[in-house]
């Protein structure tokens, strides 16, 4: 399930590169998403699943991710990332997203893209993960 850039991190290596150095949040969030939030997405208006039945965004550290040894552009999470068991049923979920906040409806959408297979309906008592090296985000 390969991801992909949204505009706010396009301009931000544009910015770093030719212009200033963009300062990277400490930590950075991934949440789960109706629909494809496209390029413009931020944490507002990405689809993220409603604020209810237990979601929130799953906080994750520089440690957690890991660059591919043998391809260039390519990196993964290192480690598991598990969301909180639904107390009620969540519905279908086609992307994930990474996000600079994780405060719900807040901060710059960082990365997206579709989950494979796509929809995946989080049932009530399920505990929706993504194993090591499940997320794919590539460059180009």
């Amino acid at each position: 399930m390969p991801g992909g850039f949204s505009n706010f991190t396009e301009d931000r290596v544009l910015e770093h590169i030719f212009i200033e150095d963009y300062v990277a949040p400490d930590n950075i969030y991934v949440g789960l998403c109706t629909a494809d939030p496209t390029d413009v997405g931020t944490g507002a208006t990405c689809f993220e699943l409603p604020d209810e039945d237990n979601y929130a965004r799953v906080e994750t550290t520089p440690n957690d991710w890991i660059l591919s040894g043998s391809t260039a552009g390519i990196l993964y999470n290192k480690n598991a990332i598990e969301f909180n068991m639904p107390s009620g049923d969540w519905g279908p979920v086609t992307h994930f997203t990474i996000l600079d906040s994780g405060t719900y409806g807040e901060g710059n959408m960082i990365v997206y893209g579709p989950l494979d297979p796509s929809p995946v309906e989080l049932l009530q008592g399920s505990i929706p993960r993504f194993s090591a090296y499940t997320m794919v985000i590539m460059l180009g």
